[in-house]
């Protein structure tokens, strides 16, 4: 009953069966509390105040999960903590680069790249350290111009049909645990396994998202989308009264 109305993650650690589904119901706390934020930032009209309110979001949120994380790195029974500093440092950035205060002209896309290349280089680097938060919503905010090399080769129908079924591959490579496992183990006897293994894992990963995206996700979208078919107008016979 808790996942059917989104509220599964506000007072329990361990809210699913399937564990990524915790950030449903932390985005949805956002969605909800989205109103009132766009109305008390709508007043900051300077594009250092927005930038310097994210920067100390972000602080905020890192400091609580210093001081207070368990030793797996989770907060209990405080999912507002990393959804509430994330979505408020994003929205913040956003409204510094509406300000005119977010141009970083062609240094934005090495800018980019480099991220994307720290964090598949050395994967210590993004190996549950809640730090990568704000380097990611400067990664996105980089990207806003759309403009340069990086941006462009983003812009691929490729990459988009990726970027499209990437929240499918977060809610299913949980459920595939066991499998993925089970692969990984088999290809460490030797090379040639371990390159099976790697495209078996790749494949299996993203056969599962794709297809939760184009059954589940994207009927989902279209339904929630449809506009709604006016009523007919009611007939009276004729002569009838108007009242």
């Amino acid at each position: 009953v808790e996942n059917l109305f989104m509220v599964q993650y506000w007072w329990n650690d361990r809210p699913s069966f399937n564990g990524p589904a915790w950030s449903i119901s932390a985005e949805f706390f956002a969605y909800l509390a989205a109103p009132v934020i766009f109305l008390v930032l709508a007043r900051m009209s300077k594009a250092r105040s927005a930038l310097l309110s994210a920067a100390l979001s972000y602080a905020a949120m890192l400091t609580i999960f210093a001081t207070l994380a368990l030793p797996n790195g989770n907060l209990e029974h405080m999912p507002w903590v990393r959804i509430g500093g994330e979505f408020l440092g994003g929205v913040l950035l956003c409204l510094a680069w509406m300000r005119g205060g977010w141009s970083m002209g062609r240094l934005a896309g090495p800018l980019a790249a480099l991220v994307v290349l720290v964090v598949a280089v050395a994967p210590s680097a993004s190996g549950g350290d809640y730090w990568m938060a704000p380097v990611l919503g400067l990664f996105v905010a980089c990207l806003a111009p759309s403009v340069g090399w990086f941006a462009r080769w983003l812009g691929r129908p490729g990459m988009l049909l990726a970027g499209e079924a990437s929240y499918c591959l977060y809610m299913t490579h949980w459920l595939l645990r066991d499998e993925i496992g089970s692969l990984r183990g088999w290809g460490e006897t030797s090379w040639w396994r371990a390159a099976l293994a790697l495209v078996a894992i790749c494949g299996s990963l993203g056969a599962a998202a794709w297809l939760m995206h184009v059954l589940v996700e994207r009927p989902a979208r279209r339904l929630l989308r449809a506009p709604s078919r006016p009523r007919p107008a009611a007939t009276r016979p004729l002569g009838a009264s108007a009242d």
